[in-house]
């Protein structure tokens, strides 16, 4: 039943019919859909800040790869970029968000795409406020340093200004582009390549948009989890909602951070897990239904289905 219904996705993705075809060369031949030429990547101006006018650079992802052009007839996620961002990136970004989305149920993919959409920018040389949903989030030099009365939309609920963050999860998610580059620079990246947060901004957003039926095996297991301390008290378990993002991240090997923040969902031996596939079989061998439902959520119950992620490199 679940070849069959791979063989569905994959003449929904154009990709034809082949037979005799194995898991793995299933997850093969749908990842190459997912490479474009960077000279393929257009640029639009938007209206910036200020009256300011602003080029952007677009992809759009599928669960079927990414591509430069927008298709109506196809459910995709934007991607868009600064032009500061070397197109190399851009491609990255859009990369990810595929091997994140490629094989969840499409119901939920479709949920997705109506409620996110991500930027990229780079750290000190662009403003997250240049993108048009978050304009009226500029800093402006009679709020500089406030955050009172007029100048609140300037700064986020931490009193830290808009432009000065790293990565922001609201309807379009913002990230750094020095994030998205930690295998290559890992000095100027925030996270010292401890946490993609791209990765950390989509999970909490698909935690958010959970069918009933998922939302409750999830609660259900994190219920389990808090009272048979399964996991190590930490910021993991402060919630249903931190609980499933500490899962998600784990199962695409998306973090080493220590136990204090994963709970130890991350942890084999005394060390972070080396590969997905250890992780993974931590969470099954330790919380079944946490696992089921990072199964359902990500690969559609698919349980040979691999990410392909890491923290820097995918």
């Amino acid at each position: 039943m679940k070849l069959y219904r791979d063989l569905l996705v994959l003449m929904m993705c154009g990709l034809g019919i082949a037979s005799a075809l194995s898991p793995s060369s299933f997850v093969e031949s749908l990842s190459a859909r997912g490479s474009f030429s960077d000279a393929h990547t257009l640029a639009k101006r938007q209206a910036g800040p200020l009256g300011t006018s602003i080029f952007f650079k677009y992809l759009w992802v599928s669960q079927c790869g990414y591509a430069p052009v927008y298709n109506p007839d196809e459910i995709s996620i934007q991607v868009s970029s600064t032009l500061s961002v070397p197109n190399n990136l851009l491609d990255k970004a859009a990369r990810l968000v595929y091997l994140l989305t490629r094989f969840m149920p499409r119901p939920l993919f479709r949920a997705l795409s109506q409620n996110m959409s991500v930027g990229v920018f780079v750290h000190r040389q662009d403003l997250p406020s240049a993108f048009p949903e978050y304009t009226a989030k500029a800093d402006t030099p009679q709020c500089a340093g406030r955050c009172d009365a007029e100048c609140s939309q300037t700064c986020i609920e931490t009193g830290d200004k808009f432009d000065t963050q790293w990565v922001y999860g609201g309807p379009r998610v913002l990230v750094a582009s020095q994030n998205l580059n930690c295998d290559r620079d890992l000095f100027n990246d925030p996270q010292f390549g401890l946490l993609n947060l791209l990765v950390s901004e989509i999970c909490q957003i698909t935690g958010n948009l959970l069918p009933p039926g998922t939302s409750q095996a999830l609660y259900q297991s994190y219920q389990t989890a808090l009272d048979t301390n399964i996991w190590v008290s930490s910021t993991a378990m402060r919630s249903a909602s931190d609980y499933f993002l500490q899962a998600s991240l784990t199962w695409f090997a998306s973090t080493r951070l220590t136990d204090l923040t994963t709970g130890g969902m991350n942890i084999c031996g005394e060390q972070p897990c080396s590969t997905e596939i250890d992780s993974r079989k931590r969470i099954e061998e330790l919380d079944p239904g946490l696992y089921d439902v990072m199964n359902e959520v990500y690969n559609n119950g698919r349980r040979y289905i691999r990410g392909g992620i890491t923290v820097c490199r995918w």
